[in-house]
């Protein structure tokens, strides 16, 4: 029996959307833990330039377990100011 598969809407902002141009997108994760950084950079090579982080339904974290079933993933580059 194939394991479920995980899909999840992604959101790109600021300089990060406008390098790739899109804001949005659909992307299945793979089975297993996941380092949320590395999974993006093979997503989107280009990205590997660039700092930024991840927030799985509103919480910031750079590793997905195997068992997290998100509904939304963000990635944002650092925020200036306070």
């Amino acid at each position: 029996m194939e394991p479920s598969k995980r899909k999840v809407a992604v959101t790109y902002y600021g300089m990060l959307a406008e390098r790739l141009s899109i804001e949005t997108e659909e992307l299945e994760l793979p089975a297993g833990e996941i380092n949320l950084r590395d999974f993006i950079v093979k997503t989107h090579p280009v990205l590997a330039q660039y700092t930024f982080s991840a927030a799985v339904d509103l919480e910031y974290m750079e590793t997905l377990t195997e068992q997290a079933q998100p509904q939304k993933i963000d990635i944002m580059p650092p925020f200036a100011g306070g």
